[in-house]
């Protein structure tokens, strides 16, 4: 494939999540662990070319992984706080659809991310930094998507159903 085609297609996928990211979607179900999956075999693979022939102490590419995932759930969670959320009235669905800023924080994390991946492996295996930011930026990014989705599936699995919702009469 010639890299011209790769970046058309990756520029149409990244507006199709994008876009996606505006439009209300149910905030139940398990259809949110597919990009996860795809994600973490892409970080583990990057990972383990990285910790195979590692340019720095395998200690530090856990520590910079663990500051990944600590900094990425974080960013991930108060994405999730941000997302909004409504109820369907008749069925007591949540749907959920992310805000302007927690779609430009996942933009800036997605450029940062191929950055890193833009990076020559030749690099990455001969430059410390770029090995350290190589697995921060596995571990943030794929946490950021995984507590992000997972908040916001927490917040909607906590509003009561339609049957469990007091009558209006009763709420006084």
């Amino acid at each position: 494939m010639s890299p011209l085609l790769i970046l058309v297609v990756a520029l149409l996928v990244i507006v199709l999540v994008t876009v996606r990211q505006c439009q209300e979607r149910p905030a139940k179900g398990i259809s949110w662990l597919i990009l996860i999956v795809v994600v973490g075999g892409l970080s583990i693979e990057r990972a383990w070319g990285v910790f195979a022939n590692p340019p720095v102490s395998s200690m530090w590419l856990a520590l910079a992984a663990v500051a990944g995932l600590l900094a990425g759930t974080l960013i991930g969670f108060a994405r999730g706080k941000m997302a909004f959320l409504r109820i369907d009235p008749r069925t007591g669905i949540a749907y959920s659809r992310a805000n302007v800023l927690s779609i430009i924080i996942w933009l800036l994390l997605l450029v940062l991310r191929v950055a890193v991946l833009a990076v020559p492996p030749s690099l990455q295996y001969t430059s410390a930094l770029f090995a350290l930011a190589a697995m921060a930026m596995n571990t943030l990014f794929l946490s950021n998507l995984a507590s992000e989705r997972a908040t916001v599936f927490w917040r909607a699995s906590t509003v009561p159903s339609k049957e469990e919702q007091l009558p209006q009469s009763q709420l006084y």
